[in-house]
Order: structure tokens, then C-alpha cells, then sequence
């Protein structure tokens, strides 16, 4: 079983944003909202170049991508496009820059990634920046240990042991923080706990 991984494409939207758009035109028109990465590459419309772009960002290890305002996600050996689970990138990036410029950790200061109260103090600092009813959503049924070691296991996996506290060791913790919630959801379907933690 694949485990749950979320990319989350923070580009500046003139490098890849048109590239994206043609993919989901495609998509939408000739596979109904569901693709493999081989039906996108094989098409004569795409470059080499635009060609391994896409490869390097459906990669097999991927089930979940965010690229921009759309959302990309890989269940039964294909890849699906979902329109109505709008993505607000410009929160996260404004998220990321707030933790940047108010949090306690210093840009540019190694970090353990599996430091359990450096992830405990980032998560703090992000919780602050939620409005009440988002913490209110946390607050319910949550249990904090649980999601802080998730968190930690999952940014020393994508990053190794040790990191630089900057824009991108943000980034890797926002797509932990869905690779979390994705797995709390396929709890909630299949009525288990995950053996993943």
C-alpha cells in the first residue's frame, strides 16, 4: 500500500501554471477527470522538457498533489482531478511567510527534523495564525502527541535528519500536516487506526 505523501507546487505560477491548466483541459475532455501519467506523456502535445516535469510531479511516490488552486489525487493506480476541493495556496504561502518573520526558530538555523519541540513549537505558532473556527476544528477529537510525532517521522522521511529552517522545511511541514489529515481521513472510512503512524 502506498502511504500517503502530498506535494504542494508553491512555483511561481509563469513557470508551470500554463502547463498545469492544458494537463487538467486534457484531463477533463478526453478521461473524465481520470488519468495515468502515461496517457499525459504519450500525447504529442507536450514537450520532453514539459514531459518530464510531469513525470517528476506524478511520481509513483506522490498520492496527493496541490498545485495551485487545483488538486490532484491518486487513488486505484490513477490519478484523478478534483475540482471541488479548491486549494487556497495563498493561505499557505502566507502561512509559511508569517512562520518565517514572527515564529521563535531563527531562518536559517539547523533544525532536528524529528526534534519533537521544535515540530511541537512550529505547530504552535501555526495554530496562532488560524482563525477561531479552524482551532475549533482542531480542538475537536484531536489528539496533539499523535499528530506532533506524525509530523516529525514524516519531515525526517522527506528531508533526513537534519534541515535548514527555511521557506522549502515549511513547505515539507504543510505537506506533512495533509499527509496527517489524509490519513486520518482513510481511518475514518475504514473504520481502523492506520499501522502507519
Amino acid at each position: 500500500m502506498i502511504m500517503d505523501k502530498t506535494s504542494i507546487i508553491l512555483d511561481d505560477k509563469n513557470a508551470h501554471y500554463v502547463l498545469i491548466s492544458k494537463v487538467i483541459r486534457i484531463v477533463k475532455d478526453k478521461y473524465n477527470n481520470k488519468f495515468r501519467i502515461s496517457d499525459i506523456t504519450s500525447l504529442k502535445e507536450f514537450t520532453i522538457t514539459e514531459t518530464k516535469y510531469l513525470r517528476k510531479i506524478f511520481s509513483p511516490d506522490i498520492t496527493g498533489l496541490y498545485a495551485w488552486e487545483h488538486h490532484f489525487c491518486f487513488i486505484g493506480n490513477m490519478w484523478h482531478y478534483d475540482e471541488s476541493d479548491q486549494y487556497d495556496y495563498r493561505k499557505i504561502i502566507r502561512y509559511i511567510l508569517l512562520l518565517l518573520n514572527k515564529g521563535k526558530i531563527p531562518i536559517g538555523e539547523t533544525i532536528k527534523t524529528n526534534d519533537y519541540r521544535v515540530v511541537k513549537s512550529i505547530y504552535y505558532d501555526w495554530f496562532n495564525l488560524l482563525d477561531c473556527e479552524s482551532r475549533w476544528l482542531y480542538e475537536i477529537n484531536f489528539n496533539e502527541r499523535d499528530f506532533i510525532i506524525f509530523i516529525s517521522q514524516n519531515l525526517k522521511n522527506r528531508l533526513g535528519n537534519m534541515s535548514i529552517y527555511d521557506f522549502e522545511f515549511l513547505k515539507t511541514f504543510m505537506e506533512a500536516k495533509q499527509d496527517y489529515h489524509a490519513k486520518k481521513v482513510l481511518e475514518a472510512i475504514m473504520g481502523v487506526e492506520s499501522c502507519s503512524n
